[in-house]
């Protein structure tokens, strides 16, 4: 939710990039499957649907709590 809020202030602004996100504190690990910039994904991430990224949403849980 504050991620979407950073965003959307920003683009008032200028047109963002991946780049730009990064700065905002945006995390594109979670983010990548619901953000384009410049109608192109992040990491040409190609396989979408929801199975695909519930479950690549729930690895990076897992992961992010085992390593805590």
């Amino acid at each position: 939710m504050i991620s979407a809020k950073r965003i959307l202030r920003a683009r008032k602004g200028c047109h963002l990039q991946f780049e730009h996100l990064k700065k905002l504190g945006v995390v594109l690990k979670r983010a990548r499957y619901f953000i384009t910039c410049d109608g192109k994904y992040y990491d040409a991430i190609q396989k979408f649907n929801d199975s695909f990224i519930s479950e690549n949403l729930i690895y990076l849980e897992r992961k992010r709590f085992a390593s805590s």
